[in-house]
């Protein structure tokens, strides 16, 4: 972008604009005005010329403005900068993924929800006293709403049989229980799991899709320690895929590995002999002692472990780094667990690409895998048989036959945990105000009622905006499953993703109050 500044008619798009006649942009929904600006040059020129070109997109999946993404470029820009005799607008109406039950309930709901906020917001903004700057925001708040106006599909003649099944179960919260409510939906997606199975699905037909990566890994950790429970079904299986999950981090027998790596480097760190011995008790010979048990004992340690440690232990510390840990791994007969295999096998190459290329002893290696421990991962094939588990910014752009949400209870407004800067013009016509080019103001109500109204609501509207494309994407990914759980609100007010959709499924026949439960389809 600043090559490109220097000049009138830059270099480069001489040189590029002589070669190339016609240009696509897909994912132009995601593109950021900097990017934009760098090729609106070259598509006008061309255009100009009387050449065809392209871009693609869909306002109501663009969830990246965190990134720069601006929605507002297809939506209004791009006929502004290339001239609108010079755009065509084709709207791609028909659904070609989903059965029809899923594109109907999706047309449904979204139409609703886009009534429902517009009328959400137009009652908000009756806090502004200013008629003008309430003026300019109902302006808007139509056009951000506007963005849906196209959101109904058509289903293709070939697939009018109403297949297909959508499921929403919202879980009543007790405040006397030790467990929340998303520990039950995680037990509910296990065992919807399993029913899928015996339903003939295989697992690789099944996503779970999350808000957070950190939900994420909280189910797939659920899946793991359910599968080595006596409470799993021996005839099905268990496997789950995650980004999160394939970090070598999340294996226990890893973990087990190098914090015993560190106790021999350092012995007198009670902390470190606590961590071994925990992840050796719980996960290796998987007895029932609770954690008190085991941190009371740790002194103890010798009468736990195997005697031919305790034996060599002395000599362990001699030994060069990989043939340390392939000892460990022999004397704890760590390869006799076979879920865990993998993550072995990813640590030892790990170890094995450390002591070819640096030092081999204990500190820098410990001091190594510190720095790179996050990154290591092991890697599967796409073809593995495991459910997917993603966040549903991961998922834009594919399509899974079930997709289960365990999660639909991400805020529609920012976290009001984290400082959010909106950094405002100054001219507002008020001293001293006036006096700055740019004032930062933190992100929050009071807002509404200073001269910094309108951009509170504009950003207000763009991070619910943001929000509903999510549910938008997610909600749009299934083939002919779509599966979702949430908390039962005690009131309903269109603040959280779970508001929106109680709001449209209890005025159905279909929602049952007292399994607090919606269900269309088999």
């Amino acid at each position: 972008h600043q090559i490109i500044s220097d000049s009138d008619t830059p270099y480069i798009y001489e040189k590029v604009g002589s070669i190339y006649n016609h240009y696509l942009i897909d994912e132009f929904q995601d593109t950021s005005a900097f990017q934009w600006d760098n090729f609106m040059p070259l598509v006008k020129n061309t255009t100009d010329e009387g050449n065809f070109s392209m871009v693609v997109g869909d306002v109501k999946q663009s969830i990246y403005r965190f990134r720069g993404g601006d929605w507002e470029l297809l939506q209004h820009r791009i006929k502004d900068d290339i001239g609108a005799y010079h755009v065509k607008a084709h709207n791609l109406g028909t659904n070609w993924r989903s059965d029809p039950l899923i594109v109907g309930f999706n047309n449904r709901f979204f139409e609703e929800m886009m009534s429902m906020s517009h009328g959400h917001f137009e009652e908000l903004i009756t806090e502004i006293p200013d008629e003008t700057i309430r003026g300019q925001v109902q302006l808007k708040i139509a056009d951000v709403f506007g963005t849906f106006s196209d959101v109904a599909q058509d289903v293709p003649d070939r697939k009018q049989e109403e297949k297909g099944m959508v499921r929403f179960d919202f879980i009543e919260e007790d405040r006397d229980s030790e467990e929340s409510w998303g520990d039950e939906s995680i037990r509910k997606t296990i065992h919807q799991v399993e029913e899928l199975q015996r339903k003939g699905y295989e697992l690789r037909d099944i996503a779970v899709l999350t808000r957070y990566a950190n939900e994420g890994k909280r189910v797939a950790d659920a899946f793991i320690e359910y599968r080595n429970s006596d409470q799993a079904d021996p005839s099905l299986k268990y496997e789950v895929v995650s980004s999160e999950a394939l970090y070598l981090t999340s294996s226990h027998l890893v973990r087990f590995v190098v914090s015993l790596i560190k106790w021999l480097n350092d012995e007198k760190n009670t902390i470190v002999l606590s961590e071994w011995l925990y992840e050796y008790n719980r996960y290796i010979l998987k007895n029932d002692l609770s954690e008190s048990e085991i941190f009371s004992r740790f002194e103890h340690w010798e009468e736990i472990c195997p005697k031919q440690f305790v034996a060599q232990r002395g000599y362990l510390k001699t030994l060069p780094l990989y043939e340390l840990v392939e000892s460990i791994v022999r004397i704890f007969e760590l390869n006799k667990i076979p879920e865990e295999f993998t993550y072995l096998q990813g640590f030892q190459d790990a170890v094995l690409d450390y002591a070819k290329n640096e030092r081999g002893d204990i500190p820098s290696f410990l001091s190594w895998w510190e720095e790179v421990r996050k990154e290591r991962a092991i890697k599967i094939s796409d073809d593995n048989n495991a459910v997917k588990i993603l966040t549903i910014h991961k998922s834009k752009g594919l399509e899974f036959p079930v997709v289960i949400l365990p999660f639909m209870s991400w805020t529609f407004d920012h976290d009001t945990t984290k400082d959010t800067i909106l950094w405002c013009s100054g001219s507002v016509g008020v001293e001293p105000f006036n006096q700055l080019p740019v004032v930062p103001l933190k992100y929050n109500k009071g807002l509404a009622q200073t001269y910094w109204a309108e951009r509170y609501y504009e950003e207000k509207l763009k991070a619910y905006l943001d929000n509903l494309n999510l549910l938008y994407v997610a909600f749009t990914r299934s083939v002919e499953v779509l599966i979702g759980h949430a908390k039962m609100p005690a009131k309903t007010n269109l603040s959280y993703a779970y508001d929106l959709v109680l709001s449209h499924v209890r005025q159905h026949e279909s929602w049952n109050d007292e399994a607090k439960s919606f269900q269309l389809g088999n």
